[in-house]
């Protein structure tokens, strides 16, 4: 795969937006700001930061995965919290051309896209390991009144009847308008059922249930779509590609002192010692055994560069994971 440098916002205002939302909705779920400073006990790695670095899409292939553990944490995050307090958490006014030129400067920001339809959705329950009894995900298309196309997956409480309200829209042509609020994840790919076409990127929103409008009667939208050639993206379907529950991050930074500056590598959280090959190649087994089955083969992983780091670190270390079985590679650095 083809090695692409994307550039990660490192300031702190960026990575915390999604704090401090109120109006728990599962009790049992914890509050997204909960544990989101709580310093890890791997050095040099916080939680969401962490998590954030596992998501890469400048590949179409990479694109069209919905990185496992970071999903789980966005879904928990909406189920403490309600579609009207997460519109009020945001901070500021997110663009779609925004998010789709440099979406690492907004992952996990609030986006809020105030009028539009969705135009496909399909239902998924929750299995037992993301810790959301009875709760449903609903991935579905979503097309803002400027005809923007988004990414979203939707989390319902248990007796949610949002699906077959949705569903009941789609299949009479009567489209309910409603009000979306989700943390921007990533830039999703999807392709459509025609034979040839290439697939496309869009932004991928992880939401609570929607807030639907009280005074905008359901819409017809197929032939306002077709005008605007909206519909040239849907139906939508799935990129065939290998999931990606986790992806291994090595972390690479400069340590400065009074005597000089040291280049220190971590590889999994663990300090990297003085043979890097060694080290990565024993990194990278313990780090198949945290994998489903069906992932081992084809482990990913990211190399993050902090600050001044130089790129030929990067460089060692990507023949060392090459080396080591891994050929699903991101270079990533952070400012």
């Amino acid at each position: 795969m083809r090695l692409q440098i994307v550039f990660l916002a490192a300031a702190a205002a960026l990575l915390w937006t999604t704090a401090g939302c109120k109006g728990p909705r599962n009790e049992n779920a914890p509050a997204p700001g909960h544990n989101l400073r709580k310093v890890s006990q791997k050095p040099g790695l916080d939680e969401r930061r962490e998590l954030f670095a596992q998501i890469v899409e400048d590949d179409i292939k990479e694109s069209a995965i919905i990185e496992g553990k970071p999903f789980k944490w966005f879904l928990k995050s909406c189920a403490a919290t309600t579609h009207d307090d997460l519109r009020k958490s945001g901070q500021e006014d997110v663009l779609f051309q925004q998010l789709m030129d440099q979406p690492g400067m907004y992952r996990g920001q609030v986006v809020t896209l105030t009028r539009g339809v969705i135009v496909e959705v399909t239902k998924a329950p929750l299995p037992a390991e993301y810790g959301l009894p009875g709760y449903s995900v609903l991935p579905a298309i979503f097309v803002d009144s400027t005809h923007d196309v988004y990414a979203l997956r939707i989390l319902c409480p248990p007796e949610s009847k949002l699906f077959e309200k949705l569903r009941k829209g789609i299949e009479e042509d009567a489209f309910p308008v409603l009000r979306i609020s989700g943390y921007f994840m990533k830039l999703y790919a999807r392709k459509t059922n025609r034979e040839g076409e290439p697939p496309w990127q869009r932004p991928l929103l992880i939401c609570p249930e929607p807030e639907f409008s009280q005074v905008i009667e359901p819409r017809k939208v197929w032939d306002d779509m077709r005008t605007n050639k909206v519909d040239d993206l849907l139906p939508s379907e799935r990129v065939d590609a290998p999931g990606a529950e986790e992806r291994m991050l090595v972390q690479i930074s400069v340590a400065r002192s009074a005597t000089g500056s040291e280049v220190r590598t971590y590889a999994d959280g663990e300090p990297v010692g003085a043979d890097l090959k060694a080290s990565i190649a024993s990194a990278v087994a313990n780090f198949k055994k945290r994998l489903p089955k069906d992932q081992v083969a084809q482990p990913a992983a990211v190399v993050l560069l902090s600050g001044s780091a130089p790129k030929d670190a990067a460089d060692k270390a990507i023949a060392a994971l090459r080396a080591a079985g891994v050929q699903r590679l991101a270079i990533k650095r952070e400012r």
